[in-house]
């Protein structure tokens, strides 16, 4: 069984792998609020922006929790990790870049995590009815 402590909780609905191309030498982005006041910008690193704790999580019946959303936004990303690095060098290098379906399926997964679309969606009781079954931490190898 998953010991529920080594649950993932800082879900980033911006990927990491995505903000780490925009950063500084020193690892750091910059970063601003809409709801700071006007020219109010600070140096972050990538794991510090752009999540909500346990934002794909849901609760069990059993009282356990499922993180399976998660862990299927980590596969995609994953799989989009490399097309992310050659999008962002061959832009800078002012070249056209063809997406292919698994870099389709990154985006199309990407517009859809933030937290008013989670929200909006979790709400309905028909969307827990068509997830797959929960995953655990152990499918994906991990104690």
């Amino acid at each position: 069984m998953v010991r529920q402590k080594n649950l993932p909780r800082r879900h980033h609905f911006v990927p990491q792998m995505i903000l780490r191309n925009f950063t500084a030498d020193d690892g750091r982005l910059c970063y601003h609020q809409r709801d700071w006041e006007e020219g109010k910008i600070v140096r972050v690193k990538p794991n510090d922006v752009f999540f909500e704790r346990d934002l794909y999580t849901r609760l069990l019946a059993d009282g356990s929790k499922d993180v399976s959303i998660e862990l299927t936004f980590s596969k995609i990303e994953s799989v989009a990790a490399n097309f992310i690095g050659q999008l962002c060098a061959g832009v800078r290098q002012g070249n056209t870049i063809t997406m292919n379906d698994g870099a389709w399926n990154f985006w199309f997964h990407l517009v859809k995590r933030t937290p008013g679309y989670m929200n909006a969606i979790t709400d309905n009781p028909e969307f827990y009815a068509v997830l797959a079954p929960p995953v655990r931490l152990s499918d994906y190898g991990q104690p």
